[in-house]
């Protein structure tokens, strides 16, 4: 048994999350591979023998259930790790994960498993949001590249955060990227990624609504951003149409039209409808005109509703990436 500090440090070894591919679902270890012990199905009749009839019987019933695939867990093990030594969880570090692990010693494999199982990482990780990180939140209107700064100053060895990224989704009626994870498993995601950076040194991230599309920032962290050092930025209108429109050409019209609608109640139905002929004729500028003039008025109210006052307010208008990263680089040194 290892602890999670001493468990995550075996960055080499794959990580095998023996729990039900339900569980595995809902949230698992970043970078883990789901190797079942029991189908979803087979879980939920072991549960009902284990309180209806005792361990002993529920042991019989799952045994019953692993026998047969023995070999098959093996040989999907190989597949997984090569060299062989793998790191296996459970929900608790309990039965599912020290059987798998048996079963995979007597085969010739060396494994570690993780004490206290999934649920000992999912405290692990909400501690990990208590530590007084030093966020630096950027902010600023729809349009102003704010997650291309990011990356570029990840780029340059600044420490960053990519909410957007975690949660597979731009932040708005329109950022639909595909399926966003559980909100679970986003702060699993954000956990790890939290993990890799160094507390002492400053963390750029953006400012961001308490929930991204259909997942939500832990309260710790959002609480976090909330008092950080703010730095807003701002661009002419022009030049974040231009943006919108890189960012969102790939979409087809219909999600766009949908994007439009899901907002309809908010922006007008003037507006919708405007919005939507501009689609239909292919002229995507204007159209993305009408979703800055809501989402600046709701960006903006939010804000004052805040009362937050930036620490650095940076006009960005014609000024290239690499420029505005050497700016914040040096704002941050001088701050």
């Amino acid at each position: 048994m290892q602890s999670t500090k001493d468990f995550l440090a075996e960055q080499t070894a794959p990580i095998i999350d023996v729990r039900t591919p339900a569980e595995f679902e809902k949230g698992h270890i970043p970078g883990a591979k789901n190797l079942p012990l029991f189908t979803n199905e087979e879980r939920h009749e072991v549960g009902l023998c284990y309180r209806h009839k005792g361990k002993d019987e529920a042991v019989k019933l799952g045994l019953s259930f692993i026998g047969p695939r023995l070999q098959q867990m093996v040989l999907d093990a190989e597949k997984i790790s090569e060299d062989r030594n793998v790191r296996l969880y459970c929900w608790r570090g309990g039965m599912r994960s020290n059987s798998l692990s048996w079963l995979l010693k007597t085969a010739g494999f060396k494994t570690s498993v993780l004490e206290g199982g999934y649920k000992a990482w999912r405290k692990y990780g909400r501690d990990m949001f208590e530590t007084p990180w030093q966020l630096l939140c950027m902010g600023g209107f729809t349009g102003c590249s704010k997650t291309t700064i990011l990356m570029s100053l990840q780029d340059k060895g600044e420490q960053m955060i990519d909410l957007e990224g975690l949660a597979n989704h731009k932040g708005s009626s329109f950022g639909y990227l595909g399926a966003q994870p559980s909100t679970e498993h986003f702060e699993n995601l954000l956990a790890a990624a939290f993990i890799k950076l160094d507390p002492t040194k400053p963390i750029w991230i953006e400012d961001e609504s308490k929930i991204i599309g259909s997942v939500s920032i832990p309260a710790v962290i959002k609480t976090a951003m909330n008092a950080a050092p703010f730095i807003f930025i701002q661009r002419s209108l022009d030049e974040r149409i231009v943006e919108l429109c890189s960012g969102y050409g790939d979409e087809t019209i219909l999600e766009l039209k949908k994007a439009f609608e899901r907002i309809q109640k908010r922006l007008g139905g003037q507006f919708t409808k405007d919005a939507l002929q501009y689609l239909e004729e292919g002229n995507l500028p204007d159209a993305c005109r009408i979703a800055l003039h809501y989402y600046d008025k709701a960006y903006a109210h939010s804000l004052a509703k805040s009362g937050r006052k930036p620490d650095l307010d940076l006009d960005i208008t014609n000024t290239s990436i690499d420029e505005v990263v050497e700016k914040l680089i040096e704002w941050k040194k001088q701050d």
